[in-house]
């Protein structure tokens, strides 16, 4: 905790509460390209109005706990003015779960009950499959790489797959 509280003493911040803590890292994530520090399932960052979160390590492995608590520090973040949209990176992933999906999911459902889009991007082969059989691109694109999702988020061009009808 304390590599947490000397950055914001060094740049003159003051909190003495568990509820300024939260703010603090909300304004972090204002100010600072990488957001949030002391996460252990996600790294984020901000590309303009756009929050990139890359889930680590193996799903598998996360605490419930954990992993809710993060989930919900993001979905804080997305309810912020200044984010407009997501890109969910699962390129670090190589397995995960019903509860991290819930999680990526209720992330992506809280940008689009903001008007925001949300994209999904850089999964291996096998999950592509997982998430297709899911209908999870109905909802949110799939790009190949981040970089395609961020310019199609940036471009006002990231949709879902249309769904097909049977014949």
């Amino acid at each position: 905790m304390s590599h947490l509280l000397r950055w914001p003493i060094e740049i003159g911040w003051e909190f003495k509460s568990c509820g300024n803590l939260l703010h603090l890292l909300v304004e972090c994530a204002r100010i600072g390209p990488t957001m949030f520090k002391h996460l252990k399932i996600f790294t984020t960052k901000r590309l303009d109005d756009i929050l990139v979160v890359t889930p680590k390590g193996q799903a598998g492995s996360f605490l419930y706990n954990d992993l809710h608590r993060e989930a919900n520090t993001i979905r804080d973040a997305v309810l912020k003015p200044d984010v407009s949209h997501l890109v969910i990176n699962l390129s670090k992933l190589q397995y995960f779960g019903s509860e991290f999906i819930g999680s990526l999911v209720s992330m992506a459902r809280e940008v689009k009950n903001q008007k925001g889009q949300a994209a999904l991007c850089a999964a291996d082969p096998q999950m592509v499959e997982v998430l297709q059989n899911m209908s999870l691109f109905k909802l949110w694109p799939y790009f190949a790489t981040e970089e395609e999702a961020v310019a199609a988020l940036r471009a006002g061009e990231a949709n879902p797959e249309p769904v097909q009808s049977n014949p």
